[in-house]
């Protein structure tokens, strides 16, 4: 904790991802998040079940993740491939003589800010990031990416219903975003955000019939 190195705190939230399960059912992904790593506050991860005890609503960062990653999606058409998405602090409050701006900065981050304190949602690592076609195509890829990249995002099909909220709350907000970056769009490109989530979940039955059988 004295370190040089952790006098900047980056918190890596985990939405998709707990720190206690059934070791005979992990996954070899779930297994390689486990293995132990050294300490950094530069580098924290924040599980689910941590999220909890502290009284933090992982639900907040599940909209502000949904809101980012529509806005990669369909206005900068990127797939977001390896970004990370940190909690830090915030940028510093603009000039009280501009409402505007003061509102702004409020909007920016209202999340917990209780055991954190004030604190925003920063996304890092671009450099990865692939253009993006609005086909059929691009929504293989955007999948490929949501499952390839940190456990930051939620996960569907969830048996719990803390995680499922989760999910839900992130599933809405996303298509609720994408609609409004799309805006009057319709036709094929109007369905992708969709099918984006439609894959998506297909994908987690899919994993799940493959690991432990058929249901």
């Amino acid at each position: 904790m004295n370190n040089l190195t952790n006098e900047h705190c980056l918190i890596r939230p985990y939405l998709r991802r707990r720190r206690y399960r059934n070791p005979k059912n992990d996954t070899a992904e779930q297994k390689k998040w486990k293995r132990p790593r050294a300490f950094s506050l530069q580098n924290f991860p924040l599980h689910l079940d941590q999220m909890e005890k502290l009284g933090l609503d992982p639900c907040e960062y599940a909209i502000v993740i949904a809101d980012a990653l529509a806005f990669m999606h369909w206005v900068a058409r990127v797939d977001g491939n390896d970004v990370k998405f940190v909690l830090a602090r915030p940028r510093s409050p603009p000039s009280i003589c501009c409402q505007h701006h003061r509102k702004s900065s409020q909007d920016a981050y209202p999340h917990n800010t209780g055991i954190l304190g004030p604190h925003a949602m920063w996304i890092l690592d671009f450099d990865l990031c692939r253009d993006l076609t609005l086909d059929k195509s691009g929504i293989e890829q955007a999948c490929n990416t949501f499952w390839g990249n940190d456990p930051c995002y939620p996960q569907p099909g969830q048996s719990a219903t803390a995680d499922q909220r989760v999910w839900d709350t992130f599933e809405h907000r996303f298509l609720e975003s994408s609609a409004k970056a799309l805006g009057t769009r319709s036709g094929q490109i109007g369905v992708l955000p969709s099918l984006l989530m439609e894959k998506i979940k297909q994908t987690a039955m899919d994993v799940s019939k493959d690991e432990f059988g058929n249901w």
